[in-house]
């Protein structure tokens, strides 16, 4: 098993939770632990300070204000936000959409309306 799915909860981590990236993370030791949208660091600052094991670990989130002091050894790397177009064409070449966003703008208009939803 190549991949560890985990879906982290506001109200904190469980054991059995915490027992699974354990067990994953000896077995893959370069392991990296994704956590997507962060908008409550809260919950991966429950998992950090109980790891005691290899892990990297890479957190994105939309906050503008992130206080790292809380994360042991983190490296931070703040980036501007993508403009709306851009992130757009970022999405369409992520999910191998065959259109190009001038097309999607002119020709089918809903789509692009679904796009502009999800960025």
């Amino acid at each position: 098993e190549n991949l560890l799915a985990m879906e982290l909860q506001p109200t904190g981590r469980s054991n059995d939770d915490f027992m699974r990236l354990q067990s994953y993370c000896k077995k893959h030791p370069d392991c990296l632990f994704l956590y997507d949208n962060a908008d409550d660091l809260s919950i991966v600052e429950e998992f950090l300070p109980a790891i005691s094991f290899p892990l990297h670990i890479l957190v994105t989130t939309r906050r503008i204000s992130i206080d790292s002091s809380k994360l042991q050894h983190a490296h931070t790397l703040q980036l501007q936000p993508l403009d709306v177009h851009t992130a757009v064409q970022l999405l369409l070449a992520l999910s191998h959409h065959p259109l190009t966003l001038q097309q999607l703008q002119q020709d089918h208009p809903s789509e692009y309306q679904h796009a502009l939803n999800i960025v």
